[in-house]
């Protein structure tokens, strides 16, 4: 159910993040991202359930560690990826 939630969440708000680029309207588009954001908002917390349903429980402690520390490395090498190509 975790899992299902999830693909509905990023599904819907990959939509309307899109849709809300794409209109001519300044306002609507505004609108579009701002509930594009608010829906993406719960993806994080669904990732931590599904992560810690789907493990077994002697090795939960494990994955939720790889976990944040993917997603600290991933936040500081997304930007710097990006720099170092600029520089290049």
């Amino acid at each position: 159910a975790h899992l299902r939630y999830q693909l509905f969440i990023l599904s819907l708000s990959a939509v309307l993040l899109a849709a809300g680029y794409l209109v001519p309207n300044v306002i609507l588009g505004l609108v579009l991202i701002g509930l594009g954001l608010t829906v993406l908002v719960g993806s994080p917390a669904a990732t931590a359930s599904s992560l810690q349903m789907a493990v077994p429980g002697a090795q939960r402690g494990k994955a939720a560690a790889m976990w944040l520390l993917v997603g600290g490395i991933a936040t500081f090498a997304g930007p710097s990826g990006v720099a170092l190509l600029q520089d290049m």
